[in-house]
């Protein structure tokens, strides 16, 4: 904000007058929450979106548009071949333009798509008519997701009928992405012979989780219970577990 006088004199007369000035050059601004969106690791052929907050808290009115800095094609690997993939088809952002008016705000839309098993860096540029450009710094990484569980069949062979037993087996996690698990109980025939923890969780990428399993007959019988366990998009695991109730061995008389 600028302050200046101007002075008045008047002709054939000795007084002096003066009068304050003020004036505010402004210019077209925006603020943004952030100027960098990483969307982590995501699946091969799948997208997510994320949401970036401008507002206009100046008082002109902005009219905007957005463009992305480059448009490159990468290279990806698809059902084996190599291809060509233009940037603008891997990110996208809406609207693409528009008018924010002063004190108002909004959330634009970013999108990544994930392919090619690799990561993609970029950036959009926020265009505003007669005043900065502002950069917003894209990446995204698609990877697949493969897991393995070491044992799907658990025997705990003889046990005392009223004797709890704990065994372990361990799922390991590999790929770029972590994923869900669950762990379906609902096809136990009893619920109090077989109980296994954690039921749900996250696997973070090159991580193994561990489920703790007990067993207790609870009755001198053979048992045999199922359950699954759910990774990602997979379809669910079996998990075999037996094991035979026994009544504790008798002393012979001396």
């Amino acid at each position: 904000m600028n302050k200046q006088k101007l002075l008045i004199t008047y002709s054939e007369h000795p007084q002096k007058d003066s009068v304050d000035l003020i004036g505010e050059v402004v210019f077209p601004n925006l603020n943004f929450a952030a100027r960098a969106i990483d969307f982590g690791a995501i699946l091969n052929n799948t997208q997510k979106n994320c949401t970036l907050h401008v507002s206009n808290p100046y008082p002109l009115p902005v009219n905007y548009q957005w463009a992305l800095v480059n448009e490159d094609e990468i290279e990806v690997m698809q059902d084996g071949h190599k291809v060509k993939i233009p940037i603008g088809q891997i990110f996208d952002i809406l609207p693409i333009a528009g008018c924010l008016e002063s004190g108002d705000s909004m959330y634009t839309q970013l999108t990544y798509f994930g392919i090619g098993n690799r990561k993609v860096e970029t950036s959009f540029v926020c265009l505003v008519d007669g005043g900065p450009d502002y950069d917003i710094a894209v990446c995204g990484h698609a990877s697949n997701v493969d897991y393995k569980i070491d044992k799907t069949d658990i025997s705990f062979g003889d046990v005392l009928f009223m004797q709890t037993v704990e065994k372990e087996i361990t799922l390991k996690l590999t790929g770029k992405v972590p994923v869900y698990f669950n762990v379906d109980v609902s096809t136990r025939t009893r619920s109090n012979v077989v109980d296994i923890s954690p039921l749900v969780g996250l696997i973070n990428p090159d991580e193994k989780q561990t489920f703790k399993i007990k067993f207790c007959a609870g009755v001198p019988d053979s048992i045999e219970e199922v359950i699954y366990i759910s990774v990602a998009h997979f379809e669910p695991v079996p998990i075999r577990i037996t094991g035979r109730g026994i009544f504790p061995a008798l002393e012979p008389p001396p």
